[in-house]
């Protein structure tokens, strides 16, 4: 997992350890340096992550090696250069205030940076040779059909198709681009415009994970735009959105997975002192805009939506205090903190492979939900069933490898996922009655059965690999409400497939589950 921090660069480090005391600071390290922002993992090479710094500094980096290449956008790797960069405009960056000197320079390594400085492997500020106009947090988005292919938003956005090493301009300046507040200079004795306060630039970038070239793009100025072929053409759609006053940032805007048409969108007015939540959705390229915030409290100001990976229905956004979810599309949001913190929550992402939700808070680290795969499996379909019995994610029995010596006094750690797996349920809202579970071996020779009391929604119960033939009680201890970080109790079953049935009101419902060992055991690595 990788995050950024303020005045303290970009880090990565496990989502769980082998250490039977949990995610230790000595587990992290350092992959940026200045302010780390946004961080993107190339999803068919684990070794290549980008990372960046304020005022546009991105670098590549391998992480194996510990080596970075800065590929900021520059005229010295902009292949389109002379097409965009016009006298007229580096003449306009001049009397903003901008330099037009130098021809920008690469980054040589990864150190990092001091309090609002720059690391060794970051460049000079953008306005070094450069009329680009970078946010303090500019997005960096890899193709969803093309991992080499990498977006970069300035005021212009970039694409490069070589993982950095050239860029292509396939925009004109998406921002309001209003001369008085992009203005680097202001008059009077001191400087009031330092770097941070960059202004009308790109904000977010996604492309549809169904259609290349198909772009929605937001700014820090509140503008909406989309394009439909590659950036050969584009539409500014703000304007269609109901009700948002001008100025307010665009903070996030989502392609579905699931229809061409269909986009989420959040505006964040807090620099304004605008507090109202936010959250549209269209399913007609943004001609028109539906308000879904709904029950979302006034207050909660919105950072970032995200759609489910596998089921349309589900949304996730981040406010500044919470995390919420949606069912049904947006008619209606549940409070998702558990035992998270009020905090405010930057950033979200649903992990493709193991279905957990991650969460980047801003000063409370970095929060998992572990297996939304149920919420994920919570159709329409089956909530109008009286009850159901979840597929259950495969389970990794991890292996326990105290490294031993004491890391002194205050000590600080994260919890690793419970090592038992989960038997996951749903009971329609008003019915009541015995949950019985049936867990046993494919031969039936060895069962464990426990009985739950019903209780309407989602429940979790944990299963700790014992049988009623080696344990007298019949309860499995159980997990509720995404619970299930911390335990690491002994499996003790044999890997393989089992068999689970419910049965509930007369009904049986059956499923399998796959316990597989530590991949370090068969050669499998991490």
């Amino acid at each position: 997992v990788y995050g950024g921090l303020q005045d303290n660069g970009t880090w990565g480090g496990p989502s769980r350890s082998r250490d039977s005391g949990g995610i230790f600071t000595d587990h992290w390290k350092s992959v940026g340096g200045g302010d780390g922002f946004h961080a993107q993992v190339d999803p068919t090479d684990w070794t290549t992550l980008y990372v960046e710094s304020q005022g546009g500094s991105i670098s590549r980096r391998n992480v194996a090696l510990g080596t970075s290449t800065g590929i900021r956008p520059s005229r010295n790797n902009i292949v389109n250069w002379d097409e965009y960069v016009t006298e007229e405009i580096l003449q306009t960056q001049l009397e903003k205030g901008f330099t037009a000197r130098g021809r920008g320079g690469r980054g040589r390594g990864g150190g990092r940076g001091g309090a609002g400085g720059r690391g060794q492997g970051e460049q000079p500020p953008p306005q070094q040779g450069n009329p680009f106009r970078f946010n303090w947090s500019s997005p960096i988005v890899l193709s969803p059909h093309n991992p080499h292919t990498v977006f970069f938003g300035g005021n212009h956005l970039f694409k490069s198709v070589d993982r950095g090493d050239s860029w292509q301009i396939i925009s004109p300046d998406l921002s309001k681009n209003d001369p008085i507040k992009t203005r680097r200079e202001t008059g009077g004795i001191t400087r009031d415009v330092t770097g941070a306060e960059t202004y009308g630039a790109i904000i977010t970038v996604s492309e549809s994970p169904l259609t290349p070239g198909l772009i929605w793009v937001g700014t820090d100025d509140g503008n909406v735009q989309l394009s439909r072929n590659g950036g050969i053409n584009w539409s500014n759609v703000r304007n269609n959105v109901p009700g948002v006053p001008e100025q307010l940032w665009v903070s996030r805007i989502e392609a579905s997975h699931f229809d061409e048409g269909t986009a989420y969108l959040t505006f964040d007015g807090h620099r304004s002192d605008n507090f109202t939540p936010w959250v549209f959705k269209t399913t007609n390229y943004g001609q028109n805009w539906t308000n879904i915030s709904n029950n979302i409290p006034d207050g909660h100001a919105v950072y970032v939506i995200k759609e489910d990976l596998k089921n349309p229905s589900l949304l996730f956004v981040g406010t500044e205090f919470a995390v919420f979810y949606s069912i049904n599309g947006g008619d209606s949001w549940t409070k998702l903190n558990v035992n998270m913190p009020t905090v405010a929550v930057h950033d979200l992402v649903i992990h493709p492979r193991d279905g957990d939700l991650i969460a980047a808070t801003h000063g409370r680290g970095i929060w998992i939900l572990d297996d939304i795969t149920p919420l994920q499996q919570l159709t329409d379909e089956v909530k109008e069933q009286d009850a159901h019995l979840f597929d259950i994610k495969t389970a990794t029995i991890w292996r326990n490898m105290n490294r031993g010596g004491s890391r002194g006094h205050f000590l600080f750690r994260g919890e690793n996922p419970q090592n038992n797996p989960f038997i996951t349920y749903y009971i329609k809202p008003g019915l009541t009655g015995e949950v019985k579970i049936e867990i046993s071996n494919l031969d039936g020779t060895s069962k464990r059965n426990i009985t739950e009391q019903a209780e309407p929604g989602i429940n979790k119960v944990a299963w700790n690999g014992q049988f009623d033939t080696n344990q007298q009680s019949g309860r499995g201890g159980r997990g509720r409400g995404g619970r299930g970080r911390g335990g690491r109790g002994g499996f003790n079953s044999p890997i393989g497939q089992y068999l689970v049935k419910m049965t509930f009101q007369g009904e049986t419902y059956s499923t399998t589950l796959t316990v597989r060992r530590d991949p370090i055991e068969t050669g499998g690595g991490n």
